[in-house]
C-alpha cells in the first residue's frame, strides 16, 4: 500500500488511500465508477468516505468489519472489482470480489452413468489470485468412488483415469462439458484421487493453476470419474458455509 497514506486519507484529493468497490468486473479493463444501488442511495457516493491508513514503514493495513450501505447485498458484489487507491487518489490495484471457499456437497450419477459406484462426501475448493495467477486448492473426502483407483493410473491409461475435476457444465442434467480453465494448457488431467479398497479417498489443498477466480467457477460442475476415465458423478459448487 501507499506509505504516503500512514497518517491517512488526504481530503484534496478525491479516492485518497480509498478501498472500493467499482462497477466493473475485470481487472483487464476500466473498473468504471464505485458500485452502490444507485436507486437507494442517489445523492451520496458510499465509498467516497472509505479509506485506509497504511502502517507507517511497512505500506500495510489491516480494518475489520467497516460497513459501507450501498445497498447491495453479497451477491450482488460477487465478481465485481476490488479497487486501491494511492495517497493522489490513482488506481493502484485490483482484485476480484469471490467467495473464498466453495462447497459440492451433494453427488448424483452423471446422467449418463449406470454402473453401481455411487459417490457421496464433500470437495471443498478454496481460491486464490486473479488474472492468470488465479488458482483453486481441492480438498476432499469422498465416499463410493472407484476402488480401482488404490493405484495410480498406469502409462497409457485414459487422462481423465481417477480424476475429480471443475467442469464448464452448470448442471447435473447434460452434458458437464469439458474441464473449465482460462490458461493455456489442461491443468486439470493431473489431478487424481487416491481410494482405500473399500472405495473411500481424502485429499487436502491440491492446487490446480486454472487461471480462474472462485467467482468464474461458482455453479460449476464438480465431476468425478473412474478408473477408465468415465464420468461417475456430478456436484454443482456453492458458497461454502465456513
Amino acid at each position: 500500500l501507499d506509505p504516503n497514506c500512514s497518517s491517512g486519507a488526504n481530503s484534496e484529493y478525491s479516492n485518497s488511500c480509498g478501498i472500493h468497490i467499482h462497477a466493473g468486473t475485470d481487472c483487464t479493463s476500466d473498473a468504471l465508477g464505485h458500485y452502490w444501488n444507485q436507486t437507494t442511495y442517489s445523492a451520496d457516493d458510499p465509498w467516497s468516505m472509505i479509506s485506509y491508513t497504511s502502517k507507517k514503514g511497512k505500506g500495510k493495513s489491516r480494518e475489520k468489519q467497516v460497513p459501507v450501505a450501498t445497498g447491495l447485498e453479497n451477491t450482488f458484489v460477487n465478481g465485481h472489482a476490488m479497487i486501491v487507491h494511492s495517497y493522489i487518489g490513482g488506481r493502484i490495484a485490483c482484485g476480484i470480489i469471490s467467495p473464498s471457499s466453495e462447497v459440492a456437497n451433494a453427488f448424483v450419477k452423471y446422467y449418463t452413468y449406470t454402473g453401481d459406484l455411487e459417490v457421496s462426501g464433500w470437495v471443498k475448493v478454496v481460491g486464490t489470485g486473479v488474472l492468470e495467477d488465479a488458482s483453486q486448492e481441492l480438498s476432499w473426502r469422498l465416499a463410493g468412488v472407484d476402488p480401482a483407483c488404490e493405484t495410480a493410473p498406469g502409462t497409457g491409461a485414459n487422462a481423465n483415469a481417477c480424476g475429480i475435476h471443475i467442469h464448464v457444465g452448470m448442471d447435473c442434467t447434460s452434458d458437464a462439458g469439458g474441464h473449465y480453465y482460462a490458461v493455456d494448457t489442461d491443468p486439470w488431467t493431473a489431478l487424481k484421487y487416491t481410494t482405500t479398497p473399500r472405495g473411500h479417498a481424502k485429499a487436502k489443498e491440491q492446487k490446480v493453476d486454472t487461471g480462474l477466480t472462485n467467482y468464474d467457477v461458482l455453479g460449476h460442475t464438480m465431476i468425478v470419474h473412474d478408473s477408465t476415465g468415465a464420468r461417475i458423478a456430478c456436484g454443482i459448487l456453492n458458497i461454502a458455509s465456513d
